[in-house]
């Protein structure tokens, strides 16, 4: 995302960072959660027994499908006018592809 995405993130809006931000909540909070797993056997077994993980869980995909949509979107909308205009041009090939 980052190599195709950086030179045109400011015809998206605010898509494209909300949907950055959102991967690396994700990311971080995922890797925080398996560090204290993998560190204490105590913590693995107290924090699996909690709706934090089933929270976390499920905002985490909840925000990661919303910021996918959205960027889905403002992709749709404003790039691809550009595809069609500028030849060769260049910016998510896999996102418009799906899209």
């Amino acid at each position: 995302m980052i190599t195709y995405g950086t030179p045109v993130w400011m015809t998206l809006g605010i898509a494209y960072p909300l949907f950055l931000v959102n991967a690396s909540a994700a990311l971080l909070s995922t890797s925080v959660s398996l560090f204290c797993y993998l560190i204490s056997e105590h913590t693995y077994r107290a924090i699996r027994t909690t709706v934090l993980e089933i929270f976390q869980n499920a905002t985490a995909s909840v925000l990661y499908a919303v910021g996918s949509a959205f960027l889905l979107m403002h992709t749709t909308f404003f790039l691809w006018p550009m595809y069609i205009i500028i030849p060769y041009f260049q910016a998510y090939p896999a996102l418009m592809t799906a899209g």
